[in-house]
């Protein structure tokens, strides 16, 4: 669903993921520039909703939990977007080109996003 409006399901799930008392890390530098040039790494558009997370938060980390995103120039930040997803797929098997790792998993893979 695309995002239209701060009242979307993204814009109330980031209010609570920064209300929490659990948040660790919120990144800096985040913004269309550096989400674009995440997409131009990749060779993807983001979706909507993502997009949204990445321009208001850019990555976060809550509750043991960090969901990759963008945190200033992706070509030299480890644990973005960018660096997971070309870590994956680079890996064996390959993480089609279409996916995006968001989020590391406790056995080595990674949640993704299609």
């Amino acid at each position: 669903m695309p995002v239209n409006s701060n009242d979307s399901a993204v814009s109330q799930a980031i209010d609570a993921i920064m209300r929490s008392q659990d948040v660790a890390y919120v990144g800096e530098d985040h913004g269309k520039l550096w989400v674009g040039k995440a997409e131009e790494a990749l060779g993807v558009s983001f979706p909507a909703d993502y997009r949204h997370f990445l321009v208001r938060l850019g990555v976060v980390a809550f509750s043991g939990r960090e969901i990759y995103g963008v945190n200033g120039d992706p070509a030299g930040n480890r644990c973005t977007v960018v660096d997971r997803t070309l870590f994956h797929r680079g890996a064996k098997p390959a993480l089609p080109s279409r996916y995006l790792a968001i989020e590391g998993h406790d056995e080595g893979g990674a949640v993704v996003l299609d």
